[in-house]
């Protein structure tokens, strides 16, 4: 019996990867890193800190940090989702079924909270759901194959009372 539904942000609700793969392009060759659209296709799916230190080792530049790179990329995305960014074709009827089955519904996904599209359905972090929270979760957890999957990239959103 289904008891739970936890979406996946990028490329499930929105189709976010355009958006990152400009900012990234704008961001990093404004800092003289080579980077072309081709480029982005290699590194789709590595969290941005990566990506920032990955560009960095090959083309180290000057001027700003790591973490002001990754700031400024996730802010331009962000940006754009907020404008730009439309829901994916049959995510308000899969969130109308949820609704009216009652069931409990988890966001999950490596962009910030600031970037999460703002939905009239409740949403519980895939952590919530799964009965466990950040504090609680160990530092790390390795669910696929010895893959990491931090917990500050699961999507915390204001729990719904289910």
């Amino acid at each position: 019996m289904l008891q739970a539904v936890i979406f996946d942000m990028d490329g499930v609700l929105i189709d976010s990867e355009p958006f990152w793969q400009q900012a990234e392009i704008d961001i990093l060759s404004k800092l003289g890193v080579p980077i072309t659209l081709e480029d982005t296709y290699k590194t789709m799916g590595i969290r941005i800190d990566q990506l920032v230190g990955w560009w960095y080792q090959k083309h180290p530049w000057e001027g700003s940090s790591c973490t002001d790179v990754i700031n400024a990329i996730v802010q331009r995305v962000c940006e754009q989702i907020a404008s730009e960014g439309k829901s994916k074709p049959g995510l308000h009827e899969a969130l109308e079924f949820c609704r009216s089955q009652d069931l409990p519904i988890g966001l999950a996904t490596s962009s910030p909270t600031s970037c999460s599209p703002r939905f009239s359905i409740p949403l519980r972090s895939a952590a919530t759901l799964l009965t466990a929270t950040p504090q609680s979760m160990s530092d790390t957890v390795s669910p696929i194959r010895g893959s990491t999957c931090k917990p500050q990239n699961i999507l915390m959103l204001t729990p719904s009372s289910v």
